[in-house]
This record gives C-alpha cells, sequence and structure tokens, in this order.
C-alpha cells in the first residue's frame, strides 16, 4: 500500500544543468514502500549481492538503462560500441554548449568531444550555457555567429531550447546531446542523443543498497525536478526500491541553486532526516552540494546510521569515496560519453543513421572506497575500457 505525505521544502528558480548536473522545482517529499513478498525480496537480495559483487570488478553494461532486475546488469566485456562509421567530414565547426562551467562531469563530457574533434581534424570549440534557460539561449545565439556544422549539448535539456534547436534544424545545422532524454509532449528535439545512463546509474545504486540492508532500504531521495533527465534516474532508484517489499522512501526536491548553498542544504537535509529518522541512506543526483550533505547528516550525528550516495562519479564524487564521506558511487566516463557524442556527428554529417542506447556501446563503473582510482579519475579506474582507441579504428584513423 503506498502512502503520502508533504513536507515543505524549498523552491527556487528554474535552473538548467546535468545530472552530469541539473535544475529543479518543488518542495515534495513521497514516502513510499516496496512491493513483493518476502520470498520475492530474499532472492532480489541475493540477486542485488551478485550485481555488486561483478561491479567492483571493472565495467558493467546494460542494452536497457532501465533494467528491472539486477541480472539484466553483466560484465561489460569486449567493446559494444560502433566498429565501422560512414566518411569523415574535413574540418567541421563543432560548438559545444555545456550546462554550467561549474560542473565538472559537463566540462568532462565537452572535453570528450574536444578531445575526439582534434583525432577527427575538426575545430571544437566550448560555450558556457550559465546553467540558465536564458544562459543556454544565449550560448545558442553564441554558438550560430560562429556558422557552426554542429551544435553538441551537454545537459543542456531539449525542453529549455526548443526553439533554438528548431532555428539549428532551419539553418541546416545538425544537433546531439548528452545528459537529456527525449521530450515526450511532441517538443522539439535534438537530432541526436547519447544517453549518459543515469536510470542505470540509479539501478545499480538501488541494487546496491537493497544488497547493503539486506532488503531493508530507507532512502531519503534527493530529486532535482527541474531537469527532465534527473526526474527520470532517481525516479528509476525508486522503481528498485519499489521491487522490495522491505524497503522504503522518502522523496525530497531541491534545485541546483539550493544545492549550491550551503546553508539551504543543510536546512533541507536536516528537515529530511526529522521526517525520516530512520533512513538508512540520503541519494543525492550529483555531486554537486555534497560537502554540505556530509556535514549536515555528521551534525545530526546519523553518520554512521545513513550513509550518502551519489551518481556520475565525477572527481568530486570519487573523492569522497574515497575519503569515506560517500559509500558509493555509480557512473559513466563522462568523457567517454563526449567521444560517443562525436561520433554521432560523424554519421549525422554523412547524413548517415544515428546510433541508439544498445548501439553506442556506454558502460559504467562502481566505486567503493577500495576500488577508487588514486588520481580520483573514472577513465584510470581498473577495468575501463579504451573507448578512444576503438572510436578511432572505428573512424578509420588508426
Amino acid at each position: 500500500m503506498r502512502s503520502k505525505k508533504w513536507l515543505a521544502s524549498t523552491a527556487v528558480t528554474l535552473v538548467v544543468s546535468l545530472a552530469l548536473v541539473a535544475c529543479g522545482s518543488g518542495d515534495s517529499e513521497d514516502s513510499s514502500t516496496g512491493s513483493g513478498s518476502n520470498g520475492d525480496s530474499a532472492a532480489l537480495v541475493a540477486s542485488a549481492e551478485q550485481l555488486v559483487e561483478r561491479a567492483q570488478q571493472g565495467l558493467t553494461y546494460s542494452s536497457t538503462d532501465t533494467p528491472d532486475t539486477p541480472d539484466q546488469i553483466e560484465t561489460y566485456g569486449d567493446w559494444r560500441g560502433p566498429t565501422d562509421a560512414p566518411e569523415i567530414k574535413k574540418g567541421a565547426n563543432v560548438q559545444v554548449i555545456v550546462c554550467t562551467k561549474q560542473a565538472v562531469a559537463c566540462m568532462e563530457g565537452a572535453q570528450g568531444v574536444v578531445d575526439a574533434g582534434k583525432a577527427l581534424g575538426w575545430k571544437v570549440e566550448v560555450i558556457d550555457g550559465g546553467g540558465t534557460p536564458e544562459g543556454n539561449a544565449k550560448a545558442f545565439d553564441t554558438a550560430f555567429s560562429r556558422n557552426p556544422d554542429a551544435i553538441v549539448g551537454i545537459a543542456v535539456p531539449a525542453l529549455a531550447v526548443g526553439d533554438k534547436l528548431e532555428e539549428a534544424r532551419a539553418r541546416g545545422i545538425i544537433t546531439s546531446v548528452t545528459g537529456d532524454i527525449p521530450p515526450t509532449g511532441g517538443e522539439t528535439a535534438y537530432d541526436s542523443i547519447v544517453s549518459f545512463r543515469m536510470t542505470l546509474m540509479m539501478s545499480t545504486i538501488g541494487f546496491a543498497e537493497i544488497a547493503r540492508t539486506d532488503g531493508k532500504a530507507n532512502s531519503i531521495v534527493v530529486t532535482d525536478s527541474g531537469t527532465p533527465s534527473l526526474v527520470e534516474a532517481m525516479g528509476q532508484y525508486k522503481k528498485v526500491l519499489d521491487t522490495c517489499s522491505g524497503c522504503d522512501y522518502t522523496d525530497v526536491s531541491w534545485t541546483i541553486s539550493d544545492a549550491v548553498d550551503p546553508t539551504k542544504v543543510t536546512s533541507i537535509v536536516t528537515g529530511a532526516i526529522s521526517q525520516n529518522p530512520n533512513a538508512t541512506s540520503i541519494v543525492v543526483p550529483y555531486a554537486i552540494g555534497l560537502p554540505a550533505v556530509i556535514q549536515a547528516v555528521a551534525s545530526a550525528g546519523k553518520a554512521d546510521q545513513i550513509k550518502v550516495i551519489t551518481k556520475d562519479a565525477d572527481a568530486v564524487g570519487l573523492q569522497a569515496v574515497a575519503e569515506d564521506q560517500v559509500i558509493y558511487n555509480s557512473g559513466a566516463s563522462a568523457t567517454w560519453a563526449g567521444w560517443a557524442v562525436a561520433d554521432q556527428l560523424v554519421r549525422g554529417l554523412a547524413g548517415a543513421p544515428y546510433l541508439d542506447v544498445d548501439e553506442i556501446g556506454l558502460g559504467l563503473m562502481f566505486f567503493i572506497k577500495d576500488n577508487v582510482p588514486s588520481d580520483g579519475k573514472i577513465d584510470s579506474a581498473e577495468g575501463m575500457i579504451d573507448y578512444a582507441s576503438f572510436y578511432k579504428k572505428a573512424w578509420g584513423l588508426s
């Protein structure tokens, strides 16, 4: 039986970003108890434990972004991305708009496009989207002024820039994005997308939390509700907990404006803990505001009980895992996602079909304290694949 309760949080202006970073609005807390029989939960815990074991060994993969069971997430194995490509357009002009240059993961994604562009002989420039719809629009205008062949959004939601995407199409400019999801209401979308696999990250984290708590997870789930990709990602975590009869969660909303303000983070987290004092974890959608979350949990005297969890596996999030402040973190290489975006551009500029999620081959890493790379970079992790060399081979460059 699902029950609901509401908690006043903080609602600020809509801000755009990712998970790579994100924005959001809303001020609700939703409480839910998982469904399923006790026997089903015992089997789920056992399967989840097996997933955690293989996830700690290196890359994992699923052909779907929203697996229903742990066994749908498997060891990565051999390269699962493209092995060939159409002829490369020479000297392409590519403009990359990042959600905000303050977001580590967004900048890592942009760097992937830059690195791939260098290999392809393209001119690639990065523009700051400023973290707001207005900033995104201005960034598109800047990109248009540079007469590009292609424009890339790094966690710049289509819902925020639909008119600019229409303008790009009218100008004959192709567009691609990572860190977003296609609009579902008929709004203008990017020409192609590279899933950053945020829902898959949260599936892995959800199953890991079920395993850690022996099927008794009780999570405070923080959702940045203004960005569809993050709403979907955190919703997937809750769907996973809903399959566990002994699991609960409460859902709290904040905005990126809240997340960058330690005082607001403290207030929101403290309020959430007071509403759910028996929580086993607090799950946040990105590393923005993470130090304040960690401090708020500690100040509430709950550090031993309430474990902090986040996704994306960016440098900030991995440092927190290495320092034993975050219990685990699942993420994809944002730089790899940038290379995958460049591959979509190769195809689009040649008039060839774009790739779907199961053809792109982006894998995930799962980190605990023991397997965080010493330099704190996901691409240095044991078991990470040399994706750049595979793309170069597919493009006929090696």
